[in-house]
């Protein structure tokens, strides 16, 4: 009888560790992570927008995302986040954008209309992969980001708290590259700057 019940009670403690441990598994990845609610990212373009344009190669935004004009700066693009995750004890996670940019260039003989769509982006903040697009249909890394001079901070916004990356320097990825490339028939270099950007997002 001795031996039955010192069994009984070591089997209730097995049970309950193993419990505990199935309680702490979910409380602890999410403590690791945190869903991301609506936000929005801006950029601000490097100079070489204009190079662009002047070659006959524009590009515009596509809805919703938009692009304002200044005399005094060179543009700046804008699009909403609609989601994602981000890790605060490794800042780092993803932004879900909506919207994108269309480059367009025009040939002649006849007048053909040639276009490189970039949507729905993946900002891949302080990961290996780089920034992400459907680009023409298929995902693809767009940009490289430089994160030496960028800053995380989490400001409260309405009551409701944040996660914002801001100063990220981004560069053309080689995979970018070759598709412009492969569209368009230009080659643009090895080391092509896009921009300065900044990411934000509700943490859930």
């Amino acid at each position: 009888m001795h031996s039955l019940r010192q069994h009984s009670r070591v089997a209730l403690v097995v049970a309950l560790a193993a419990f505990v441990l199935l309680l702490a598994v979910p409380v602890s990845a999410s403590a690791a992570s945190q869903r991301l609610g609506t936000g929005n990212a801006s950029f601000t373009l490097n100079p070489l927008f204009a190079t662009l344009v002047g070659l006959g190669y524009p590009f515009y935004p596509v809805a919703p995302g938009t692009m304002k004009f200044s005399i005094a700066t060179t543009p700046k693009v804008a699009m909403p986040v609609t989601g994602g995750v981000w890790n605060k004890a490794f800042a780092r996670g993803q932004f879900v954008m909506k919207g994108g940019l269309d480059y367009i260039h025009y040939t002649t003989g006849p007048l053909t209309l040639h276009q490189l769509a970039d949507t729905a982006w993946h900002a891949n903040v302080n990961q290996t992969a780089g920034w992400t697009a459907s680009t023409n249909g298929s995902r693809i890394v767009i940009l490289d980001e430089d994160l030496t001079n960028a800053h995380t901070t989490y400001p409260t916004i309405g009551g409701h708290k944040y996660v914002r990356v801001s100063n990220i320097a981004l560069s053309y990825d080689a995979m970018f590259l070759t598709a412009f490339f492969n569209t368009f028939g230009l080659n643009l270099g090895v080391t092509v700057p896009f921009g300065t950007g900044t990411v934000q997002a509700r943490l859930k």
